[in-house]
């Protein structure tokens, strides 16, 4: 259903129920006469479905019931309990589901579906949703109920619509009291002096000047009622200051303007007795003059003191929730999602994060836009399955942005679900390219060796294990060469450690530089490194226990290949800051499956071959199989 805004609800929807209600019980010969008018009135004033009113009595066992004196109902609904006056509900059932708490409390509302057993049934029946009560008292007593439907689960029920039903059910009560005829006059004067609200008339021909006021000026402003009707400027007078220029320039363009439409201000009042600042809501409207009948303004103040001290309260913690969250060293975020009525938001982080404006962000593109190739399925994947299961997440994801920059990004989100629906995502993100570099280079130090960039023995031996296991399985070999680097001691001694390192890592280079893109070349720690050639083809011949039928396996031939590769390479100096410095390697090798049947005694059976190699001289191989290699 759609209901008015209650802060855009004109004039004439307020005070115009509340002058049909109280000209109607006036004008009828019996108050009864008037029901149906009356709940008319409510009903299209406040958007309800159905209106009904009750009026209670004592069954013979005291348990408190009520009967059915009036329904109306709106076009949209067929009545549902108007059978007659005879129609007798029970309080706890039904449509009456309150006790008699609601003598108490004097309004209350809620929805059907939190009702259980007969009275749930019974709103169901009738396509009722939503359902308010309003507690109507006669001399002092709880006399009966106003109760209104609602086919919508959340009219978004307003306390202008709570005050009108507090004023009609006032004027109800102050009409059954006054059964006995009287004059017209009198019933109209005691009607409008028990509404909660300072009703007004003023004359049209003269600015500010007021014919009628109601007795609740007292009360609500501190101004004596005859005092307010015999000084024309006690409203401008006891006006706030700060308030007082724009709500008589309204006030005064109001009268000029001659088409009677509806004036609504909300201002400031000094109470003249204590000093108090009373916040007043002043709805008018003007009725023209006519050949024999003066102008009017007709109008009626409302006292919303406690709405604005609420509604300052709100925007003070609204504004701390916002300063807080502008001080987050991230990006948060709420999203809309199917229906939802909430506004999107995002915090100032978006622009220092990632560099876009709050404009782009809205634009619902941007984030799938700049999400990284690689992460975008998976980014994305996690935002659906939010909406669907409403489980927070936690994802890490790349993005690329408007400058070229690549960064991390950290997100926790999650939808908050209002009625069994997702309502909106919200959620928290934070730029984590720090700590993903820093976790990068950790890995990296955990793998690699820091002079030269090369594997170290921990990769090394992973990379070996692997290779030894994918070789069993396709009747492949493996070789492990050993290389040391001669004379290391005696430059470190001589020209120092700088220049060493000088030489290590030309020594990786070099290395690196002779082996197939597939082999892999680790530094063993000090002046020894690690060479592995995978995936070699191992001829039937060469397998353990085999007769050699050729001097040489053509694995064996490779790996040869490339231990002359790295001795020539090796033979030439070292370019240093110190000048050129001689270099030269010994080398071990093994080969599996002919001289070791696992990774260990490959490694151990290459640092042999290594010392012997060392024992022949610089720069020379050396080969542990004393057969296929002799």
């Amino acid at each position: 259903m759609s209901r008015p805004d209650p802060d855009r609800r004109p004039f004439g929807v307020v005070f115009g129920a509340l002058s049909a209600v109280t000209s109607r019980l006036i004008s009828a010969q019996a108050w009864i006469d008037a029901t149906f008018d009356v709940l008319a009135s409510v009903g299209q004033a406040t958007g309800a479905d159905r209106v009904s009113l009750f009026e209670n009595y004592r069954r013979a066992d005291s348990r408190l019931s009520a009967k059915l004196v009036g329904e109306w109902c709106s076009p949209r609904v067929e009545p549902g309990f108007a059978k007659g006056s005879d129609t007798e509900i029970a309080y706890g059932e039904s449509v009456l589901p309150f006790g008699e708490e609601l003598s108490v409390h004097g309004t209350m509302s809620g929805r059907v579906s939190s009702l259980k057993g007969p009275s749930r049934l019974a709103f169901e029946l009738v396509s009722a949703c939503y359902v308010v009560a309003s507690a109507v008292h006669s001399a002092d007593r709880w006399w009966g109920t106003l109760c209104l439907h609602y086919c919508d689960p959340d009219p978004h029920w307003s306390d202008l619509d709570q005050e009108l039903l507090k004023v009609v059910a006032t004027a109800l009560g102050a009409a059954v009291v006054h059964r006995a005829p009287a004059p017209a006059a009198q019933h109209y004067r005691e009607l409008v002096e028990e509404i909660p609200a300072i009703l007004y008339i003023d004359d049209l021909s003269r600015l500010y000047s007021s014919l009628y006021v109601g007795p609740q000026i007292e009360s609500i402003l501190g101004i004596p009622r005859d005092k307010w009707l015999s000084e024309d400027d006690a409203w401008e007078r006891n006006m706030h200051p700060d308030d007082w220029a724009e709500t008589i320039r309204q006030y005064k363009e109001f009268l000029a303007s001659g088409t009677g439409a509806p004036l609504v201000q909300e201002y400031r009042m000094t109470r003249p007795d204590d000093g108090k600042v009373v916040w007043i809501r002043d709805e008018c409207s003007a009725v023209l003059p006519k050949p024999g009948a003066p102008g009017i303004v007709k109008g009626v103040m409302y006292d919303i003191t406690e709405q604005k001290c609420l509604e300052d309260q709100l925007r003070a913690a609204e504004a701390k929730r916002r300063a807080l969250i502008e001080q987050i060293p991230g990006i948060v975020y709420v999203l809309p999602l199917t229906d939802s009525a909430e506004e999107p938001f995002v915090s100032a982080g978006v622009e220092a994060v990632l560099g876009c404006t709050k404009e782009q962000w809205f634009d619902g593109h941007w984030w799938l836009d700049h999400l990284h190739e690689a992460d975008r399925d998976r980014a994305v994947a996690a935002r659906l399955a939010l909406e669907a299961e409403s489980e927070q997440v936690e994802i890490e994801y790349r993005m690329r942005l408007g400058d070229g920059r690549l960064v991390w990004i950290g997100e926790t989100a999650g939808v908050l679900m209002r009625e069994e629906r997702a309502w909106v995502l919200q959620g928290v993100l934070a730029d984590i390219t720090r700590r993903k570099e820093a976790e990068e280079q950790m890995t990296f130090l955990a793998y690699h060796d820091v002079l030269t960039g090369l594997p170290n023995r921990a990769m090394f031996d992973e990379h070996l294990a692997m290779a030894v296991s994918r070789a069993r399985r396709q009747t492949c070999a493996v070789a492990v060469l050993y290389v040391d680097l001669d004379d290391l001691k005696t430059t470190n001694d001589s020209l120092g450690h700088r220049v060493g390192d000088e030489v290590l890592r030309a020594t990786a280079t070099r290395l690196s530089t002779s082996v197939r893109e597939q082999d892999l070349v680790a530094r063993h720690g000090g002046d020894e490194f690690l060479v592995m050639v995978p995936d070699l083809e191992l001829e039937p011949h060469a397998l353990p226990g085999a007769i050699p039928s050729a001097p040489a396996s053509r694995a064996s031939s490779l790996v040869v290949s490339i231990a002359e590769r790295i001795c020539a390479a090796m033979c030439s100096p070292v370019e240093t800051s110190a000048g050129p410095v001689e270099s030269a390697v010994s080398i071990g090798i093994s080969l599996f499956p002919v001289d070791a049947d696992n990774p260990s005694m490959l490694l151990h059976h290459a640092d042999e071959a290594m010392y012997r190699s060392k024992q022949r001289g610089r720069g020379t191989f050396d080969i542990y199989t004393n057969q296929q290699f002799g």
